[in-house]
């Protein structure tokens, strides 16, 4: 199948094909560095107030198996999750339904404030590591887009050239406000490197159309 040539991507010469592989590697390290420094010197500063507490919160209940839910607001919570999983964290136990008691349908609501993205995403990775959750998370973050470079470089030397993907690269590894982003406590910090990873899968199935 071939894309009419109205919707063709332009592309540049095969002589742009090359990958300067150490160059990527410093990039992604200085990348890294910088989203590493600014997660540490900000340190939630210009966060939305109780953003991130309701986000761990709703991570929390879906490990404990409450499903999607916060608790009302008429009434004492049924449990404490974040309190209860610090508590859990210093003694090397992870939270699990089994340290919880039934839910109450009667105190818990579906939590509909904010999608369940992040939220899902935060579970997962207490699943995998447990507390301190925003450590690890801000960490995955940081790493996933600082790997975002090399496909802001790619694209870059998919239509212009190596010179401008490597430009657009460092600009990218660079830019203190998509560094702040990345390692924040909201949803927003997953855009950037989504954004770009779905820019590059389109521009790559345009070429293979």
């Amino acid at each position: 199948m071939h894309l009419p040539e109205r919707m063709a991507v332009p592309r540049v010469s095969a002589r742009s094909e090359r990958l300067p592989r150490r160059a990527l590697a410093l990039i992604c390290a200085t990348a890294l560095a910088v989203r590493a420094v600014i997660g540490f010197w900000a340190a939630g500063r210009g966060e939305m107030e109780g953003l991130s507490w309701r986000y761990h919160q709703d991570a929390l209940a879906m490990v404990a198996g409450y499903g999607i839910s916060r608790p009302i607001e008429t009434a004492p919570p049924q449990v404490r999750f974040i309190a209860l999983a610090e508590s859990l964290a210093a003694r090397g136990v992870r939270l699990s339904p089994a340290h919880v008691p039934a839910k109450d349908p009667t105190r818990w609501r579906p939590s509909s404030l904010h999608p369940p993205g992040y939220a899902i995403y935060l579970a997962l990775v207490y699943r995998l590591f447990g507390e301190p959750l925003f450590f690890w998370a801000r960490a995955i973050q940081a790493l996933l887009d600082a790997l975002a470079c090399v496909l802001v470089f790619r694209l870059g030397r998919r239509f212009v050239g190596v010179r401008a993907g490597l430009v657009a690269a460092w600009g990218y590894a660079l830019f203190l406000p998509v560094a702040y982003l990345a390692t924040s406590r909201v949803a927003d910090s997953l855009i950037p490197a989504l954004v770009i990873a779905t820019f590059a899968l389109l521009v790559r199935a345009l070429d293979g159309a």
